[in-house]
């Protein structure tokens, strides 16, 4: 062009608005394209890719535990700040809870968002070592890669064009379910990267749970047996990652003996707030239910308000597809959390809870008689079902039967029962009762 006295647009010099300090330490890649791990959260992977829609560009971003590159934690947004990357990254971090283990390893690639200052501190914080890989280099990152460009192949190119962020979420919800618990994986043996995990843990010696039993059982007389209350018992199975399997059988085992009783008989299951947190939840009862023959109706799912106020969002797209499915759902222990009302509204839940300690000072204090006239009151109003807990008198019994609430649960009426003493219980009369699993 200058041969010819041609010349370009004259675009500007252009502006640069990050000078990197050469002198700065650089996050070196520990990985080098080894991408095994000899147990759980001991090497995550994560990358991100975008997706056109009618209103723009969203992006979706993972993170990969590579033992059975099963997706931890994942994450759609607007735009490809650091604060998406790094909301992925607190989600993992809050399911699999690994603070204190100097194993994890966090790869990715070189990208802005990655080697942010904000991303970087968080993974200073929880103990995790970062590595990174080269700027553009698929293989420095080929595990992540390879798993997005199954959601691309999969979801993405299959099921557009895409109209809004809402309905990529929705899909990627889907497939991420149906990845993590049935699709058949051939580096681990064509079977899902959740059952592999299961598997992992069941030949696991000493596991986290069994230690801490025989530990509490230390004291105890030889020959005895030792009561672990759920209290004890529950954050052990949150903090190991087995709570999920252990969820998956609780469910099956409801659906099976549900399915051996009369039709009126009415099952509830408890969850934890980590399985609100996996749309595996969702399936696993879908599949239980169908395996069964149990009608939805007969299956109520009881979620604390805990629950719900440590993941709303989260918890509102699991509660919804539960909800979709036909069951119905319970908050328990209502009137101890933060926002109760707040949630009735937005959740649409079905019957609620009454905590026991509103039933257990019923009829000593005005107070509390109050309160819980005021929630039958506004119950009614909802078309809300309730149930009492905790009774443990006549007349508390009374009382609450007075107040008009539909059903109850306490000692007065019956302690928990083994299988063999609750088909006894069910199966000569088998009306007006609601057993929980």
């Amino acid at each position: 062009m200058k041969a010819m006295d041609l010349k370009g647009v004259v675009r500007g010099k252009a502006v640069r608005t990050t000078k990197s300090d050469k002198g700065a330490p650089c996050l070196l890649d520990h990985v080098n394209r080894n991408f095994k791990a000899p147990c759980p959260n001991a090497l995550w992977v994560s990358d991100f890719t975008y997706v056109a829609t009618w209103r723009g560009f969203v992006y979706v971003a993972f993170v990969i535990d590579v033992l059975v590159s099963c997706i931890v934690r994942w994450r759609v947004w607007q735009s490809a700040e650091a604060q998406f990357v790094l909301d992925a990254l607190e989600q993992a971090l809050h399911q699999r809870r690994p603070f204190g283990s100097d194993r994890l390893i966090h790869h990715s690639d070189r990208g802005v968002q990655y080697v942010s200052i904000r991303y970087t501190e968080r993974l200073a914080e929880a103990d995790i070592k970062p590595s990174v890989g080269s700027v553009g280099d698929s293989y420095d990152n080929a595990l992540a890669e390879s798993v997005i460009g199954l959601f691309e192949t999969e979801v993405i190119r299959q099921r557009g064009p895409w109209r809004t962020l809402e309905a990529v979420k929705f899909a990627t919800l889907e497939w991420v379910d149906w990845f993590g618990n049935r699709r058949l994986l051939e580096p681990i043996g064509n079977i899902p990267p959740a059952e592999a995990e299961a598997n992992f843990y069941a030949v696991l010696d000493p596991m986290p749970i069994a230690a801490s039993v025989s530990n509490h059982m230390a004291s105890e007389k030889p020959g005895t047996v030792q009561l672990i209350m759920p209290g004890d018992f529950i954050p052990l199975t949150e903090a190991s990652g087995l709570i999920n399997a252990i969820g998956a059988f609780v469910t099956e085992s409801a659906c099976r003996r549900a399915a051996s009783w009369p039709d009126d008989i009415k099952v509830s299951i408890n969850v934890s707030a980590i399985q609100l947190r996996s749309a595996a939840l969702v399936s696993q009862l879908a599949q239980a239910m169908a395996a069964h023959r149990v009608h939805p109706s007969r299956i109520e799912i009881e979620i604390t308000e805990t629950a719900l106020l440590e993941r709303g969002k989260q918890a509102a797209i699991i509660i919804t597809a539960l909800s979709a499915l036909g069951v119905r759902i319970a908050m328990d222990g209502f009137g101890t959390g933060y926002s109760s009302l707040v949630h009735l509204r937005e959740f649409k839940v079905d019957r609620i809870k009454i905590d026991r300690s509103f039933v257990t000072a019923l009829c000593e204090d005005a107070g509390s008689a109050a309160i819980v006239r005021a929630m039958m009151s506004m119950a009614r109003e909802l078309g809300i079902q309730t149930t009492a807990e905790g009774i443990e008198q006549d007349i508390q019994l009374e009382t609450i039967s007075a107040l008009g609430c539909g059903t109850a649960q306490g000692y007065l009426l019956s302690r928990p029962l083994e299988e063999y003493a609750a088909d006894v219980l069910v199966r000569p009369t088998g009306a007006g009762i609601a057993l929980a699993s």
